[in-house]
């Protein structure tokens, strides 16, 4: 990185506090001097803080680390369930394709990595279950309905749920 008025160059400002931590500990030591590197300086924040800051930071990092290759090895979980054909809906496989392809940027991606899942059949079918339940937001908000019965099997008829009313505006369209 250049270095700027604006970006001093922390490692000979502060080389004391580097010294005390490994080559590999200094981008957390950065960070941290980076958010208190003034309070540092003017004594206001002790090096036993600044030392829980760092550690902090290192922990932050480590967890962050293992979610995203915990989240990786969902999505090629995913993508091996699709080559399978376990997960073999045209829709669906398009849905979970085209999220896949956005990679990190991906709400498939965001989704896995904000739950607890273990398994990538878990982790496809929650995501399009979650995916599928914002449309129906959306279309709430858009149309200004409510939609809470949509699924209530004794209200089925309300919205034309039934499966002999979806035959009559083409059941099979509805069919991969």
């Amino acid at each position: 990185m250049t270095k700027s008025p604006l970006t001093p160059d922390l490692t000979v400002e502060f080389a004391d506090v580097f010294a005390l931590y490994p080559a590999e500990m200094h981008e957390h030591v950065t960070t941290a001097l980076r958010h208190e590197g003034a309070s540092v300086a003017e004594g206001t924040t002790s090096l036993q803080t600044l030392r829980e800051m760092i550690e902090d930071f290192a922990k932050l990092h480590e967890e962050t680390v293992a979610h995203q290759r915990r989240a990786q090895t969902l999505i090629l979980g995913i993508q091996e369930l699709i080559a399978n054909g376990t997960i073999n809906q045209s829709r669906f496989v398009t849905e979970l394709s085209a999220e896949i392809e956005l990679g990190e940027a991906s709400a498939l991606y965001r989704f896995i990595g904000l739950q607890d899942l273990s398994s990538p059949l878990d982790a496809a079918v929650s995501f399009l279950a979650w995916n599928h339940a914002r449309a129906l937001s959306e279309l709430e908000n858009e149309f200004d309905v409510n939609l809470d019965g949509f699924r209530d099997p004794e209200a089925a008829d309300l919205f034309g749920t039934t499966e002999s009313e979806l035959s009559l505006v083409g059941w099979s369209v509805f069919k991969d």
